[in-house]
């Protein structure tokens, strides 16, 4: 069996929702500069805590997973920081791959990523999800791409699978 970290950092946004808080990766209900200055508070918080971890621990490769919004925070943090971690598992994704140079995906080579996506789950922008597939595939990355028949991105089958594809 490999052994490996399993590290779930809490999003550091809390924000009200019905009955209890929600916690968000960026705060995306109050403006442009405030989405874009939450977005990097939110990245470099996940490199700080990669960092922290090379140093306490031998750690040989590093994926990152996101549901939804926490994708944002990994395609970011795995893009724009080339070598740092070896691949993403995205749940549910619409990130903008659009904002991307092509600089960044040339010094991002080498990274893989696994891409699950609900044809039902209404959170997503659709067509965003395909952009990013294909935007990824055209770029030359290892990507293994998933739809789902549900109403979830995430199920306990697909996630298990994206086990087997990193471990």
């Amino acid at each position: 069996i490999p052994e490996f970290i399993y590290v779930v950092p809490q999003a550091p946004y809390s924000v009200p929702f019905g009955l209890a808080d929600e916690f968000r990766w960026n705060i995306d209900e109050i403006d442009s500069p405030t989405l874009i200055k939450s977005e990097k508070i939110s990245e470099n918080y996940i490199i700080e805590l990669i960092a922290h971890l090379k140093h306490n621990y031998k750690i040989k490769e590093i994926y990152l997973l996101g549901l939804h919004q926490g994708n944002s925070v990994a395609f970011d943090v795995a893009l724009n920081n080339p070598g740092m971690v070896n691949g993403v598992v995205a749940f549910g994704t619409d990130y903008d791959i659009t904002k991307l140079s092509d600089k960044t995906f040339t010094d991002a080579k080498g990274l893989k990523f696994y891409i699950v996506n609900s044809t039902k789950d209404t959170y997503i922008d659709q067509e965003k999800c395909m952009k990013i597939k294909n935007t990824l595939q055209e770029k030359g990355f290892d990507i293994v791409y998933k739809e789902l028949d549900s109403q979830f991105s995430i199920t306990k089958d697909a996630l298990k699978q994206s086990e087997k594809w990193f471990l």
